[in-house]
């Protein structure tokens, strides 16, 4: 629709400065108007002072934008200046917001929309499905900073940082050692990978400083550690790969460590591989007495880095096993009937990381 006032049409002379008010006023339903927000439900919108006044809610202008002041615990409404709660509405007006779509800190954009609600009205936000929403970096972002750790160490968030996004891995677990028999071929399993988190996190979650530690990677036949950022992510240390004895152990690969993080932080958190279990071969010696079978241990579970390669050995041979690298598992040991009672180690697993985006 046009603006109510053309000024190129306006007669000559002198005309009533009230036809300014009414073209400013006019205006003011195209604009993003910035507000003061309170309450955790029920939020109450108030404009900054120096903002357009609301007197009606109109379909999709003005556009309320708004800081929450707390994280929501349920369905949510909104109340512009006093002129009545309306329920608030996401997925582009598809679903009611629940609890833990507004988080506090963040910053909304709410539309009124009347067609909502049965045709009483409503506010649709910037939410998109269900979850807790991870919001891109903010308009005017100039600089990302780019930090790496594989040693724990503190970070420090650099000035005039407005949000990064934390990712981490695990320790691999160490690989499974083979305690030769002295007449059969075993393999110990492979190691677990670690677990893997990635978080986005706002300058008033990270505070001055956080420290990120590093998980080691797992001896062989032990866990590996765990990578954290502060107590906000972790990812778990892979689980190590058995010892293959022939008896008691059967050389079963280790599982991968989890990957989490703590409540009100928008995440994901995934496991990591599982590693290999290793051979037991058990051989009928032939009338020639041949014993050139083949037996493995078991490959550690992969990761960015890669697991630990597969060992493999005859029975007449043994094998140690390869180490693991930046989260994957160790591989498992092979021993065979020529190492007569010796234990042969499996990898350790390779170490954890973690990298930070930080945008200012």
């Amino acid at each position: 629709m046009p603006l109510p006032v053309v000024f190129a049409q306006l007669p000559q002379g002198d005309n009533p400065a009230s036809l300014l008010d009414t073209q400013f006023t006019a205006l003011a339903g195209f604009v993003f108007i910035p507000c003061a927000a309170t309450g955790q439900n029920v939020i109450q919108l108030e404009p900054f002072a120096d903002a357009p006044l609301v007197n009606s809610y109109t379909d999709l202008a003005p556009v309320f934008t708004f800081q929450a002041a707390q994280s929501c615990t349920g369905n949510v409404t909104i109340n512009v200046s006093g002129l009545g709660e309306a329920p608030a509405f996401k997925a582009n007006g598809g679903a009611l917001v629940q609890a833990g779509d507004i988080l506090a800190g963040l910053a909304y954009q709410a539309t009124w929309l009347t067609a909502l609600n049965g045709g009483a009205g409503g506010f649709v936000l910037n939410i998109f499905g269900g979850g807790s929403p991870i919001p891109p970096p903010p308009p005017g972002v100039d600089m990302v900073t780019m930090f790496f750790f594989f040693s724990t160490a503190t970070f420090v968030p650099p000035l005039n940082m407005t949000s990064c996004i934390v990712e981490g891995q695990g320790g691999g677990g160490g690989g499974g050692s083979a305690l030769a028999d002295g007449t059969n071929g075993l393999g110990g399993g492979g190691g677990g990978s670690g677990g893997f988190f990635k978080a986005w996190l706002t300058p008033t979650q990270v505070g001055t400083s956080q420290t990120v530690t590093i998980g080691t990677g797992g001896a062989p036949g032990q866990q590996g550690g765990n990578t954290s950022f502060g107590v906000l992510a972790t990812g778990q240390g892979g689980f190590p790969g058995l010892l293959n004895d022939g008896v008691t152990s059967g050389g079963v690969g280790g599982q991968g460590g989890t990957g989490s993080a703590a409540a009100g932080v928008p995440a994901i958190g995934f496991g990591g591989n599982p590693g290999l279990s290793g051979d037991a071969f058990f051989p009928a010696v032939t009338a020639a007495g041949n014993q050139a079978e083949i037996v493995h241990g078991g490959a550690g579970g992969g990761s960015y880095g890669g697991g630990g390669a597969p060992t493999a050995a005859s029975l007449t041979t043994f094998q140690t096993g390869n180490d693991g690298f930046l989260g994957g598992g160790g591989s498992g040991a092979v021993t065979s009937a020529a190492t007569g009672g010796s234990t042969i180690p499996g990898g350790r697993g390779g170490p954890g990381w973690c990298v930070i985006q930080a945008f200012s």
